[in-house]
């Protein structure tokens, strides 16, 4: 019996449809794709390795494709008991591989392909990708390792998997680290190197069931960048930042102090680096934006918090102990010095402890199982996570 893949049509050049078999650059301009059922016409091949079934989700350039269309691809892919393939369009495919890599909670396997070149011009490479998608997602090695992207043979990582050309077949790669295998010339499937990093059901994501997400703006550092940009965000209050420095952790002052400002209204950052390669460091940063409270979880380290799950008790001497929230998605906490409040904001909802006076986390094996937090009348309101979340080893205490 052969396996079964699914195939999401969400539009694209490896789609598209161009005005003469010369054009590499129109195409877009016309609007007029094929469909799933006439793309899989053209690899009549496909069908001698899976039972095939697909449909088209959406029929756009993937500079339209964003948070709201991630939810959309992923409810179809857990409601669809096959290993899936997704056509997408080059720009935005690597963010859409990332969102589904971290939420899609299934070990079955999830690839991703596009193409460079649309179907109607010479030399496209719009029939190989699909049908080497096809080829990998029914392939019983691919299970368990993410979200996976093919293009040009080459298996990659959602994690790791950036664009770099803006027209070259050969345009995706993983920097540092390089191909998982190919979707070799001999139409065998070859892995090479696993995925390390939590992926899919290992990870503390879990959006099922939401209709949005919540608002996170990116800003980029750049030489003699001030705070304009970030301070104008900061205003608009976005439920999270990133702010794109330079090398391993460097920003103009001007432009690091606007994040500080961002973190002291309660606006969780995170700091980034344009260097494709390396990661970010924080030694020789003022503490500030990095940590507020006990240093764990507060400010920047906040962002790891979407998504869990938490429960909030409120104990005193006068109410007794009660559960106001119970197993409800989180967003983050976060700490506003000026009004000396702290926001576990939660999804559809905050909840707000006023001068907070102490704060005790507790951990288990560095995973963080709960915070609590005595606020200024000595009420005791403990958040619990319902599963325990690692803590990175330079936030964890000894």
């Amino acid at each position: 019996m052969l396996p079964k893949v699914h195939i999401l049509g969400t539009g694209g050049s490896i789609s598209g449809i161009g005005p003469h078999r010369l054009d590499y650059t129109l195409y877009p301009e016309s609007g007029k794709k094929l469909t799933i059922e006439q793309l899989l016409a053209r690899i009549p091949e496909a069908r001698e390795l899976a039972e095939l079934s697909g449909e088209d989700v959406l029929q756009v350039g993937s500079p339209s494709i964003g948070p709201a269309e991630w939810l959309q691809l992923l409810q179809r892919i857990e409601t669809t008991p096959a290993a899936i393939v997704i056509t997408h369009g080059t720009a935005t495919l690597e963010e859409t591989a990332y969102f589904l890599h971290l939420t899609v909670k299934s070990g079955r396997p999830v690839v991703i392909t596009g193409a460079m070149r649309p179907p109607t011009s010479v030399g496209t490479d719009a029939d190989l990708n699909l049908l080497d998608a096809i080829r990998l997602a029914a392939a019983p090695e691919a299970a368990g390792r993410g979200v996976l992207t093919i293009l040009n043979n080459e298996i990659q990582s959602a994690r790791d998997v950036t664009k770099s050309n803006a027209f070259r077949v050969d345009t995706f790669g993983s920097r540092d680290f390089g191909v998982l295998g190919y979707v070799d010339s001999d139409a065998r499937v070859l892995f090479y190197r696993s995925v390390t990093r939590a992926h899919t059901t290992a990870t503390p994501f879990d959006v099922r069931g939401r209709k949005d997400l919540p608002r996170v703006d990116i800003v980029h550092a750049y030489a003699g960048a001030d705070g304009v940009l970030v301070d104008a965000l900061t205003e608009r209050r976005p439920a999270g930042m990133v702010l794109v420095g330079f090398g391993g952790g460097s920003f103009p002052t001007a432009f690091l102090d606007a994040g500080k400002r961002a973190v002291q209204a309660g606006i969780p950052v995170v700091l980034a680096t344009r260097s494709w390669n390396g990661r970010v460091v924080m030694i020789g940063l003022s503490p500030e934006p990095i940590q507020l409270g006990s240093g764990v979880i507060f400010g920047v380290q906040s962002h790891a918090l979407l998504g869990q799950r938490a429960e909030i008790e409120v104990a005193s001497l006068e109410l007794g102990d009660a559960i106001v929230a119970e197993w409800v998605p989180m967003i983050g906490i976060t700490y506003d010095s000026r009004d000396d409040l702290l926001d576990v904001a939660l999804d559809r909802t905050n909840h707000l402890i006023r001068y907070p006076k102490e704060i005790v986390v507790e951990e288990d094996g560095g995973a963080l199982r709960s915070v609590a937090v005595v606020d200024g009348e000595g009420t005791r309101q403990i958040v619990h996570l319902r599963a325990p979340m690692m803590l990175p080893p330079a936030m964890a205490h000894p």
